[in-house]
């Protein structure tokens, strides 16, 4: 009877995994320097997909920490086929704070993590897929301290002040179905 009872759970079990597979394809974060995140410093990711005719959300993650001094963080995000072709490109502008400064991630211990879905694009072969990341706070990082919320967060400028508060970087390929791989190349 022990058995019986076993083995329709281990069945039970088996069937809920089964029909909960995730679509997440990739999901990698790689840490910012405690120094801070310098303006010409670009996060690289590669991610090696399997499939072919598919089409994939990117999700941009980020870990920032109670000394983040913006409400916002703006980022460019590009990414490469394995032919180094672009099929993605944006400039994001990200708010981790609210107005009265409370954190909008969830954390706990001082550090907080958000997401935010940047985009779709084709995989049209299998190959190797780079997710180049970098912030675009370069002006916001001149301007004087205590500003919360930087108006103009423009393409970086080079500056000697580096990004505090930022603990990790990361980003998340989600399989969200079948497509022509052509069909973008024609919009």
């Amino acid at each position: 009877m022990r058995i019986r009872v076993a083995i329709k759970a281990l069945l039970g079990v088996a069937l809920l995994a089964a029909c909960s597979a995730e679509p997440t394809a990739y999901h990698s974060y790689r840490s910012i320097p405690t120094a801070g995140w310098a303006a010409e410093d670009t996060v690289c990711f590669v991610a090696t997909v399997t499939d072919s005719a598919v089409m994939y959300a990117l999700q941009f993650e980020v870990r920032n920490r109670n000394d983040y001094p913006f409400q916002n963080l703006g980022v460019g995000v590009v990414c490469l086929d394995s032919l180094g072709r672009q099929l993605l490109k944006k400039e994001c502008n990200m708010r981790l704070a609210q107005p009265n400064g409370l954190w909008t991630g969830r954390g706990l211990g001082g550090i907080y993590q958000s997401s935010w879905m940047v985009g779709t694009f084709p995989v049209s072969a299998p190959g190797e897929y780079t997710v180049k990341i970098w912030h675009t706070m370069g002006k916001a990082l001149k301007s004087p301290k205590g500003l919360k919320s930087p108006e103009g967060q423009g393409a970086a400028t080079p500056s000697a002040t580096p990004l505090d508060g930022i603990n990790d970087v990361g980003v998340k390929f989600i399989r969200v179905g079948d497509c022509d791989p052509h069909q973008s190349e024609e919009r």
